[in-house]
């Protein structure tokens, strides 16, 4: 082997290792980045699961609300019928004691 073969092996081989050592480094920060994505992943369907839960929790609050707010109507219709019964008694009582105020006084 000649100087001049030698001396452009040895080239190549620090050529080679810079490559190398160039190699390992992307590799450690694409690991990096990898584990910051995976961590932004875990946060995300972290987050995706508590807002399911929520929207979970609203829907059932929500069916909650609906049932009183039927019961809250028929109890409305209720008492207004009750109200107008009561209204209608009281016109009739009056316009009784109308009469008989009327009868007692032409007597």
């Amino acid at each position: 082997m000649s100087v001049t073969q030698y001396n452009e092996l040895k080239w190549e081989l620090t050529v080679l290792e810079q490559n190398l050592t160039r190699l390992e480094q992307l590799s450690t920060e694409d690991k990096s980045k990898l584990a910051e994505l995976r961590i932004q992943l875990e946060n995300c369907k972290e987050a995706l699961t508590n807002a399911q839960t929520s929207l979970t929790t609203a829907k059932s609050d929500l069916t909650e609300l609906k049932k009183s707010l039927t019961t809250l109507q028929t109890e409305m219709e209720s008492m207004e019928h009750e109200l107008m019964i009561k209204e209608r008694q009281n016109k009739t009582w009056a316009a009784l004691a109308g009469v008989a105020l009327v009868g007692w006084c032409i007597k």
